[in-house]
């Protein structure tokens, strides 16, 4: 398990993608944020690579982007991914 800490107590980026897609929907799990704003919850977090685990959660499902660029997490997520 990932745990997400405020701006300036980074945990290091997960180096699998399927650690970084945890991570992504952990962060999201406490409030929706930018692409940018997720990446700097991580230490060494490229945001083009944030993208691209939030674009692929969008697809899937399990996330919604916000008018206002804002990812959030979909409530029946789990639903989806059964």
């Amino acid at each position: 398990q990932v745990t997400v800490a405020p701006i300036g107590e980074q945990p290091e980026w997960p180096e699998t993608v399927r650690a970084q897609i945890a991570a992504v929907k952990q962060a999201l799990a406490s409030e929706p944020m930018t692409a940018a704003t997720v990446a700097k919850r991580f230490r060494g977090a490229k945001r083009a690579t944030v993208e691209q685990q939030l674009e692929i959660l969008a697809v899937m499902g399990e996330l919604a982007l916000g008018a206002d660029g804002r990812y959030r997490l979909v409530e029946d997520s789990a639903m989806v991914s059964a």
